[in-house]
């Protein structure tokens, strides 16, 4: 980053951005979706605790946001053992959260959402991605 501070700010842009959107779809379209379509929610797949790792993820992204000047102009003075820990943190936070979706919401949802259902989240979706094709 010190030698590409533009570029590595662009990246983290990019990067908050997709995960605001992520979030986004998740609490707005598809965890009122699996909560309509599930009798039983699985101990595991509980609506609140994909709220919580939103609110945590946003939490650490939007604390990157406030101190990216401080980065920035104060390089030489940052403690690396500190950043690399708290990025570590929010890797696995990440990955922890994805692993949820991945073992609960998306199969759930593909299995009990019929595909006129499924296409209306879709069409959701879609609308509120944009992407630039850089």
């Amino acid at each position: 980053m010190h030698h590409n501070v533009e570029q590595a700010l662009v990246f983290f842009e990019k990067l908050l951005s997709v995960r605001r959107i992520h979030l986004a779809i998740m609490e707005e379209l598809l965890l009122p979706a699996f909560i309509n379509i599930t009798n039983k929610i699985p101990a595991g797949a509980q609506p609140l605790y994909f709220e919580r790792e939103k609110k945590q993820i946003l939490k650490f992204l939007d604390k990157y946001v406030r101190n990216l000047g401080n980065i920035i102009l104060h390089s030489a003075e940052l403690n690396i053992v500190s950043l690399f820990e708290e990025y570590a943190w929010l890797k696995d936070l990440l990955d922890h959260h994805d692993a949820r979706e991945k073992a609960f919401l998306f199969p759930m949802l593909d299995e009990k959402l019929d595909s006129p259902a499924k296409n209306k989240i879709l069409q959701d979706i879609t609308k509120r991605l944009t992407f630039s094709k850089d």
